[in-house]
């Protein structure tokens, strides 16, 4: 298949059935967060998926502890960023 260096990519994307890059990484990091709360996931990751600590009413649906960080660098570490994909989800 030959494409025009000018062609707009996103059509292409979107037959392939590909995500952009963002969204991939949202995606495999949710998969993996997925694992480890169901056991499928290396010990070293689960440790990171912990449950909140909370009793709320809302104690049936499973939130995760998202620890505070005092850096971006912090922010984006499997720890932080996992938890903080599935609240959003």
């Amino acid at each position: 298949m030959y494409v025009h260096t000018h062609t707009h990519i996103t059509p292409i994307l979107r037959d392939l059935h590909l995500l952009p890059v963002r969204q991939w990484i949202t995606f495999k990091t949710a998969v993996l967060v997925y694992k480890c709360q169901h056991g499928m996931a290396p010990q070293y990751l689960q440790a990171y998926c912990e449950r909140s600590s909370c009793h709320l009413r809302s104690v049936s649906s499973s939130f995760l502890a998202v620890p505070r960080t005092r850096t971006n660098y912090g922010n984006h570490s499997f720890a932080v960023y996992g938890p903080r994909v599935c609240k959003s989800s």
